[in-house]
C-alpha cells in the first residue's frame, strides 16, 4: 500500500535519532508482525483499516482509537477540522505534545502519504510527565477530500520502538475516505 514506504521507516528513524535509553547506538531488532483481522469501517469519520488481532477499538463522539492487546500502543484517529487546515492541526498536535509530555525531542517533518491520502509526519521521542518512562509518539495528519485527518501513535512500554510494528500494522492498512 502507498503508507508502507512512510511508516516502514518511523522505526528505523526513531532508533537512528538516538531514541532509545542505552545513551548508545541502538540497533532496531524488529519483532515479527502481528496477523490482521477482517475489515472495520468507522462511518463517521470514514477511516477503514484492519486491526491486528487481540486490538480493542473505543468510539468515542468525534474520535476512534485502538489499543493493542498489551496496551503498551495506542492509535487515535481524529477529523477536527477542513482539509485545507492540515498543516495548523499538525502544528498544534505537536505543540500540544510538548507542552505536556517530558524531554521531547521532534525530529524532522517528513511528507508522504497516508491511508492513501497525502500526509505530514512528525516523530517524537519523549518521557511521560508523571513517572518519566519512554514513550514514542508518531503524529501525522492527511489531507482528505473534505477533512483533515489527524492520527497519534503513542507507543511506551519496555520497548516503545518494538510497539511501534504493531501500529505499522495498523497503519499500513488504514484508508482514510473523508
Amino acid at each position: 500500500m502507498a503508507a508502507i514506504g512512510l511508516v516502514v521507516a518511523i522505526p528505523v528513524t526513531i532508533a537512528m535519532r538516538g531514541g532509545g535509553d542505552s545513551g548508545g547506538t541502538d540497533v532496531p531488532v524488529a519483532p515479527e508482525p502481528p496477523e490482521v483481522g477482517e475489515v472495520e469501517f468507522d462511518r463517521d469519520l470514514g477511516v477503514e483499516l484492519r486491526l491486528p488481532e487481540g486490538w480493542k477499538r473505543k468510539h468515542q463522539r468525534d474520535a476512534v482509537s485502538f489499543r493493542s492487546e498489551d496496551g503498551s500502543v495506542l492509535i487515535a484517529i481524529t477529523a477536527p477540522g477542513p482539509a485545507r487546515d492540515v498543516k495548523q492541526i499538525q502544528e498544534a498536535a505537536v505543540r500540544t505534545i510538548k507542552a505536556e509530555y517530558r524531554d521531547v525531542d521532534v525530529g524532522g517533518e517528513d511528507r508522504g502519504k497516508l491511508g492513501e491520502r497525502p500526509a505530514r509526519v512528525a516523530a517524537v521521542a519523549a518521557r511521560t510527565p508523571k513517572n518519566r518512562d519512554p514513550v514514542r509518539i508518531l503524529v501525522a495528519t492527511a489531507r482528505g477530500e473534505k477533512v483533515a485527518y489527524l492520527v497519534e501513535v503513542f507507543a511506551a512500554g519496555a520497548d516503545p520502538n518494538a510497539a511501534l510494528v504493531e501500529a505499522q500494522v495498523l497503519l499500513n492498512n488504514l484508508r482514510l475516505e473523508g
